[in-house]
């Protein structure tokens, strides 16, 4: 399984602490823990491994991040540990709104990676 979410920024304004800006292209998760929801996702490895070797062979710009932060995959992790889970994300602004920004270009590259790991990697 691999699941496909944005990473939440909530202010117009990007705060000094976001590693990942917006058209900076995908980052994938490598590490996930939210002390709100108390939950550690380990992502896994050979899905983590898949989608760089995807990003790369597609020369798409891309990085690699741990967040605290609760997501989809976090919560699959949790209720089936035996599942093989990983994230993509994309940065955004204005996240859950009807004026959500995104970089298309960061769409897209996360989409090809995901397609392309899936097809050759995994």
């Amino acid at each position: 399984t691999i699941i496909t979410f944005f990473i939440f920024i909530p202010s117009p304004k990007l705060p000094e602490n976001v590693s990942w800006k917006i058209g900076d292209g995908p980052v994938i998760r490598r590490f996930e823990r939210s002390t709100g929801a108390s939950t550690i996702c380990f992502p896994s490895r050979r899905l983590t491994q898949a989608m760089g070797r995807a990003g790369e062979e597609l020369k798409i710009p891309f990085g690699y991040d741990i967040a605290d932060t609760f997501t989809d995959s976090s919560g699959i992790y949790v209720e089936r540990p035996d599942a093989e889970v990983a994230g993509i994300n994309v940065a955004r602004r204005y996240s859950h709104s009807a004026h959500e920004v995104v970089d298309i270009r960061d769409v897209a590259g996360c989409r090809d990676i995901v397609y392309l790991a899936i097809q050759k990697y995994v």
